[in-house]
């Protein structure tokens, strides 16, 4: 499921801009520990294999399902699963997970490091960019 959604960031009381957001997806039972994270230490990690490899970009938006605005801050890309950071924190499931998606098969993983911006989320179901600030907030008081 891919949801878009629209967001402003303020540069100055007369000027905003708007940026059409892709979602980033992660497991829904991880949503809470993600949120607790990012309030906590303002940045979160997640793990990325197979085909979403080079998905996500340093510097890029992109929306939570919970509805945050988050930023890329960094990826790298490792090979062995042994070589990630806090490895040792890793359960054997956990390990095993990456592995089979990365290490075993010949492929890369990445490492991303993440952020919450501070740009405001407006979701619209219709999926049309506006055309003018005008007319998107008629549609959106």
């Amino acid at each position: 499921m891919r949801r878009i959604g629209y967001a402003k960031q303020n540069f100055s009381e007369k000027q905003e801009v708007y940026y059409m957001l892709e979602e980033i997806s992660f497991p829904e039972q991880e949503y809470e520990s993600i949120q607790n994270y990012l309030s906590k230490l303002g940045y979160c990690y997640t793990t990325r294999v197979y085909k979403e490899i080079g998905k996500y970009k340093v510097g890029e938006l992109y929306t939570a399902p919970w509805g945050d605005v988050l930023k890329i801050d960094e990826v790298k890309t490792y090979w062995k699963v042994s070589d990630r950071p806090f490895y040792d924190e890793m359960n054997d499931d956990e390990k095993a997970e990456i592995r089979k998606y990365s290490e075993d098969i010949g492929l890369p993983y990445e490492f991303i490091k993440f952020s919450k911006s501070t740009v405001s989320l407006y979701s619209d179901s219709r999926n049309t960019f506006p055309k003018r600030e005008k007319e998107y907030r008629s549609a959106h008081p």
